[in-house]
C-alpha cells in the first residue's frame, strides 16, 4: 500500500492558486472580476446584487445622494407632523390643503396635538411634576 502524505502548506497553496483563477460577473459593469473583489448589496427586493469595488464605491455615492435628496423633499414639503391623541397616530399633515385637519386613522379632530421632537433639557425644563 503506498500512501503519498500532502503537508497543510501544499494545501493551502493549492487552495490560493484556485481561489485567483475563479471570477464573478458584476451586475452593474457587467465584467468579469476576481471573486475576492466582489461584494454583495440588497436589491431591495429580498435578493442581493454582485458588485466589484469600483462600482460598490459608485453604489454608496449615488444611495448618499438619494438619501439627501429625499430628506431635502420632506423638509421642503411643507408638512407638519401631528399625533392623534385618540388612537395614538402619528402622520404630517400640510397647512395649505384645503381639508380640515383630523386623523386620518380614526376620522376625529379633537385630540390633535403638534407632533414636535423635543430634547431631555427642554422636556425638564417645561415639566410640571419638577
Amino acid at each position: 500500500m503506498n500512501m503519498r502524505f500532502i503537508k497543510i502548506k501544499d494545501v493551502i497553496e493549492m487552495d490560493d492558486d484556485m481561489n485567483d483563477m475563479r471570477q464573478a460577473l458584476c451586475e452593474r459593469c457587467r465584467k468579469f472580476v476576481a471573486v475576492n473583489s466582489i461584494r454583495y448589496v440588497p436589491k431591495g427586493d429580498g435578493s442581493r446584487m454582485s458588485l466589484c469595488n469600483k462600482c460598490l464605491s459608485l453604489f454608496k455615492v449615488e444611495q448618499e445622494k438619494k438619501k439627501q435628496a429625499s430628506s431635502a423633499a420632506a423638509a421642503s414639503s411643507g408638512k407638519h407632523s401631528f399625533f392623534c391623541g385618540r388612537c395614538r397616530y402619528k402622520f404630517k399633515y400640510s397647512p395649505s390643503s384645503r381639508t380640515e385637519l383630523r386623523c386620518p386613522y380614526c376620522g376625529k379632530a379633537d385630540k390633535i396635538l403638534d407632533n414636535k421632537e423635543i430634547d431631555a433639557a427642554s422636556l425638564i425644563k417645561n415639566s410640571d411634576d419638577y
